[in-house]
């Protein structure tokens, strides 16, 4: 990258003292061919995928149509730096419905979240497993409990008098360590 190269004026007009005017114009050129170069790959073709607006970086696409991407900052309350990993990959935004592999999230707070097959363990092995109902109106509810009191399985739902089933497989059993009956009428 060479420094800007001005075109010295002189101290008055026409006293000789600034550049010719062939030298100002090879200045002129000069400048112009590196601004061309770095946004634009070409010393005589700028970008036509790539501009710059006052507070963006604009991107046009594949196709010059009247869709573009604009790349924008908020006004920041600090000075903020914003990495693009040196990973391919695409950016994740927080109003996108997007698909994100392989990721680890710490304390997350998940608001009714979907989830499709199944809970896995640690070593990626299921630990729970789901089998969706396309017309269900009961289900699990799980409720913890403070100090002196127990946590709760129930049966929920829409319908009014709802069975909670323990099944096991095959030749399986259910079993109970340690069982207390209670006759609700």
């Amino acid at each position: 990258m060479m420094t800007r190269q001005n075109i010295a004026i002189g101290t008055a007009a026409n006293d000789g003292t600034g550049d010719t005017l062939r030298s100002a114009g090879s200045k002129i050129n000069e400048n112009f061919v590196e601004i061309y170069q770095r946004i634009g790959g070409d010393s005589d073709v700028l970008a036509s995928q790539i501009s710059f607006e006052d507070s963006a970086i604009v991107f046009e696409g594949a196709l010059t149509d009247a869709h573009e991407t604009r790349l924008t900052a908020v006004n920041p309350t600090a000075d903020r730096q914003v990495q693009i990993p040196n990973a391919t990959g695409i950016i994740v935004v927080d109003t996108a419905t997007q698909t994100l592999t392989n990721k680890t999230l710490t304390s997350p707070s998940l608001s009714t979240p979907k989830v499709t097959t199944a809970i896995n363990d640690a070593n990626s092995n299921e630990l729970i497993k789901f089998t969706a109902t396309s017309s269900a109106v009961n289900e699990v509810t799980i409720i913890n409990a403070a100090t002196s009191n127990n946590p709760q399985v129930n049966a929920s739902g829409g319908d009014t008098n709802v069975n909670l089933n323990l099944n096991s497989k095959g030749t399986g059993s259910v079993e109970v360590s340690k069982l207390a009956l209670e006759a609700v009428e």
